[in-house]
């Protein structure tokens, strides 16, 4: 009798670990191969439902391993874009952390009070599924739908500083990162808010940005100010995000920089805009509907893309897919508000990794050497200031004050041309600020002044990323 209840009791010492074995195994890293991920196309705010069919011996097994292959690939791998969902980004792109913290993402993704519980699932009827074999392995293939609440997740993550929370990225940066909204040209192309203008084999892009604040979708609703506002939540605290509409006055005021003109030098429309909104990053929005389905439903798409007002070209990283989605009643405008927060909360992690490379690696921007015309007939760059070529003492100029600089080509006897990053952050007393081009053409001059006899030198900053360097007669004033 005693033996038989050591047996009972070990059998049930057997079943209880074998359980938590379970609970605490790394399923999500096991090869299955009948594992599939879809992304549903209607996210809701900023939960996503995500399909994952996969097999285990019993159908509640296939529901906890699906529920944990779901945060396990919302961390570290990501949902592609299927259909008309959206993408999903990873929230971290290292995989080398779940090593690191790998105790950590064991126990969270495991237990329902930690990670677990932000990730209900829901066997979905509809996805073909029963018996199958794995060799000789008799398994239940399931289909189950996840919804995963990103918010909860990505906070839990942000206080072990795993994901960068915004209020963190702006105390790394020393400032708020400027995002301004704005309307894509293709958009305003759709409204006819913009002509192209051909002079002299220039060509300059003429932007009505007054007609963005009256364009209707077609419920009769404000959609730009619908999309900003909803942006503008989503975001949150940790940037400065303003929509253009609420600049459009400082634009029309905004004037061309004179003393540019002076040395035969012109300032475009982009950087006359780049430098009065000082935005660190355009959102800008590609927006427009059309009538589907044989006129039974209208299709609303719209896709964020990051642009670099340093450089004014499309960030790579920040261009997100095209999203179309499509409804036959009144509720477009709710449908573009869960469409948008879903969207901006994957958009905003991507734009946090961003600024945090660029702290990182710094500032890309140019600088232009110039010889202005009252100087012309007595200085080249080929010439000689003080016992030194002077072009290698630009060169070594930039090369002291710049984290790199490289030569962009177009050199000629009276101007220079140079690609430069600039440290993201610069040194006043013992705080460290926030670099900016201004502050690094201040320097430029400060360095070069004591080094010239007889002329002097005056920086103007154009647009948000070029510095123009003047050699000139005329004293700075």
């Amino acid at each position: 009798m005693k033996t038989k209840k050591i047996i009972s009791f070990s059998i049930i010492l057997l079943i209880i670990f074998s359980g938590k074995i379970f609970s605490q195994n790394e399923v999500w890293l096991e090869t299955d191969a009948f594992k599939t991920t879809e992304v549903w196309g209607d996210k809701v705010g900023t939960d996503v439902k995500v399909d994952i069919t996969c097999s285990a011996e019993s159908v509640n097994e296939c529901l906890l391993k699906a529920r944990k292959v779901a945060i396990y690939e919302l961390i570290f791998i990501g949902f592609d874009q299927i259909g008309d969902a959206s993408a999903v980004s990873m929230l971290i792109p290292d995989k080398s952390v779940y090593d690191q913290k790998k105790d950590f993402f064991v126990s969270y993704i495991n237990e329902e009070g930690k990670g677990l519980q932000y990730a209900q699932g829901k066997i979905n009827v509809s996805k073909p599924g029963g018996d199958v074999k794995d060799g000789r392995k008799k398994l239940k293939k399931v289909t189950v739908t996840v919804t995963l609440r990103i918010e909860q997740i990505k906070k839990d993550l942000e206080k072990l500083g795993l994901v960068a929370s915004n209020k963190k990225l702006a105390d790394e940066l020393k400032y708020k990162p400027r995002i301004i909204i704005k309307p894509s040209d293709s958009w305003l192309e759709k409204l006819g808010a913009l002509r192209i203008e051909n002079n002299q084999g220039e060509t300059k892009k003429i932007r009505d940005l007054q007609k963005i604040t009256t364009a209707k979708n077609k419920t009769g609703q404000p959609i730009f100010e619908i999309i900003t506002a909803t942006i503008t939540k989503a975001f949150g605290d940790g940037f400065d995000v303003q929509s253009i509409a609420s600049q459009l006055d400082a634009i029309s005021n905004a004037k061309v920089n004179d003393q540019l003109s002076s040395y035969g030098l012109s300032e475009s429309t982009e950087d006359l805009m780049a430098r009065t909104l000082n935005a660190d990053i355009y959102l800008d929005i590609n927006y427009y509907e059309e009538t589907v389905s044989g006129g039974q439903e209208t299709q609303f798409n719209i896709q964020l893309m990051g642009v670099d007002p340093l450089t004014n070209s499309n960030i790579k990283e920040l261009t997100g897919n095209l999203i179309s989605k499509k409804t036959s009643g009144d509720n477009m405008t709710e449908l573009i508000k869960s469409t948008l927060k879903s969207a901006t909360n994957d958009f905003s992690g991507t734009v946090s990794d961003f600024f945090m490379l660029r702290l990182k690696d710094g500032l890309s921007c140019s600088i232009d050497f110039r010889i202005a015309k009252d100087l012309e007939g007595e200085k080249t760059f080929n010439g000689m200031v003080k016992g030194k070529k002077f072009k290698t003492l630009i060169d070594e100029t930039v090369t002291v004050l710049a984290t790199t600089g490289n030569k962009i080509g177009g050199d000629s006897p009276t101007a220079l041309y140079y690609g430069v990053t600039i440290p993201a952050l610069r040194e006043i007393g013992k705080k460290q600020v926030a670099n900016t081009v201004e502050s690094f053409a201040e320097t430029v001059m400060e360095e070069m002044s004591s080094k010239l006899e007889g002329f002097y030198l005056i920086t103007q900053t154009v647009g948000k990323g070029k510095v123009i360097a003047i050699f000139t007669k005329q004293e700075p004033k």
